[in-house]
């Protein structure tokens, strides 16, 4: 994430856990979690509102390791806010 973007950050720091670090040569940080607890609480959060195919996919294999259930996404229509 950009440098703008250090105060979610450390607010999704402070619920999850996990660490921030500055990247060597570009202007972001990355964030990386990596105790059970807090990806058990992050795979609750975004659990059914993720869409790309690509991180859907991801989602999937995290859940095989952590013995989650995968929830879909609704379908969205032209109706859909």
């Amino acid at each position: 994430m950009g440098l703008e973007d250090l105060a979610l950050l450390r607010y999704i720091q402070d619920k999850l856990g996990g660490s921030i670090k500055l990247r060597s040569g570009v202007k972001a940080y990355r964030y990386r979690l990596h105790n059970k607890e807090g990806m058990r609480l992050l795979i609750k959060c975004i659990n059914g509102e993720i869409r790309h195919s690509t991180r859907l996919n991801q989602l999937h294999k995290v859940c095989q390791v952590l013995g989650e259930e995968v929830i879909k996404p609704n379908t969205i229509t032209k109706d859909s806010n």
